[in-house]
């Protein structure tokens, strides 16, 4: 019997191995491609005068670029708070909030900013991350962002604050500021520390 002949029939198996390892190397990248990863612990009230914690992930995959956070000071200029919620929604996602069991809420803006003890970091998206209940004329209702801003040290450990239905703007500096509305304190991070 020829070579070729015994060898042949052993083709497709290796074919086939080829091909299950292409396919799982996509998830072993989408899986190392978090550049940070935060828990949280958040402060909420669970009733009138009854406060409750939980849990909640920040996943970040990258940060926002430059032209990224042009265009949305840009929109912001042009179109006010409904051109820069439209251009919000555009951007790409950047990560994921995350509560256990949840499905997550897509981050569209994430921004690091160093100072001198470890660094603040902004995150946005474009949904409500909390059942709140707004009064029905809120124009906060129009533009469902959601913001968490976390002040960390140098090993990422830090405490935070979230705000649901904020407005968002840009300081002299044209760094991203987040608007608290006066009926919506912000949900207290008392706790926050990396996990990557």
């Amino acid at each position: 019997m020829r070579p070729s002949a015994v060898r042949r029939p052993f083709l497709p198996f290796a074919l086939l191995g080829l091909a299950l390892l292409l396919a799982v190397l996509p998830v072993v990248a989408k899986e190392a491609k978090h550049i940070a990863q935060y828990r949280t612990i958040v402060m909420a009230e669970a009733g009138p005068g009854v406060q409750g914690a939980g849990e909640m992930d920040i996943t970040i995959d990258k940060w926002s670029t430059e032209d990224e956070r042009a265009a949305l000071l840009d929109a912001l200029k042009k179109g006010g708070s409904p051109g820069l919620y439209e251009a919000l929604q555009k951007q790409d996602p950047h990560g994921y909030f995350k509560r256990p069991g949840d499905l997550g809420y897509k981050i569209r803006f994430a921004r690091q900013v160093k100072t001198d003890g470890g660094s603040k970091v902004i995150v946005v998206t474009d949904k409500f991350v909390s059942n709140v209940n707004f009064d029905a004329s809120s124009e906060f209702l129009n533009y469902p962002i959601s913001a968490a801003e976390m002040v960390l040290d140098e090993k990422g450990n830090g405490t935070g604050k979230m705000i649901v239905g904020c407005r968002l703007g840009f300081g002299e500096d044209s760094e991203l500021r987040i608007e608290v509305p006066s009926n919506q304190p912000p949900i207290p991070m008392t706790k926050i520390w990396e996990i990557k």
